[in-house]
Formats: C-alpha cells, structure tokens, sequence
C-alpha cells in the first residue's frame, strides 16, 4: 500500500517554491487578473490589500484564499472589498 504523499508525488510533475511577496508585489498581484480583463477601476482597497499581505505574510496561495473570503464577504453584504472585510478569513 502507498503512503498518501508518494501517491502525490508520483502525480506532481514539477514543484516549485515561491518567495514571499513584498507588500507593493501584493498590491500588483490583487490587480493583475482585473486589468486582463479590462477592469481598471480598484477592487480592492490599498487598506484591504495592506490587510490581506499582513494575514498572508505575502505567500502567494494564502493571499489568493483572503481574496475570495474578501469578495464573498463583499458579495454578500453588497459593500466594496475593503469596507469591513479586509480582515482575516
């Protein structure tokens, strides 16, 4: 019987780590999907993106996670990201 993390292995064909990101490569990573999409306006707030880096500490997938639990928030309320939901997910 495999072990639960050789049978990943076998399946990830390449890994890669990823550095933290600065707080001003925080704010260019929240905005890059939206300006591929012709979004130019800020989703987020400087304050909420300030609070997403802090609670990510910058890594990339944890940053990702704050941003939905953000927009959720967001959606639900019907208030722009930032207004309250900067916080931690």
């Amino acid at each position: 019987m495999l072990r639960p993390l050789q049978t990943m292995r076998q399946r990830v064909t390449l890994a890669s780590h990823l550095r933290a990101l600065t707080r001003e490569k925080s704010v260019a990573y929240r905005r890059h999907p939206w300006q591929q999409v012709g979004i130019t306006r800020p989703v987020f707030t400087n304050t909420a993106v300030a609070a997403g880096h802090d609670w990510s500490q910058g890594t990339p997938r944890r940053h990702n996670r704050w941003a939905q639990a953000c927009l959720l928030a967001a959606y639900s309320t019907q208030q722009p990201c930032g207004h309250g939901h900067g916080g931690t997910p």
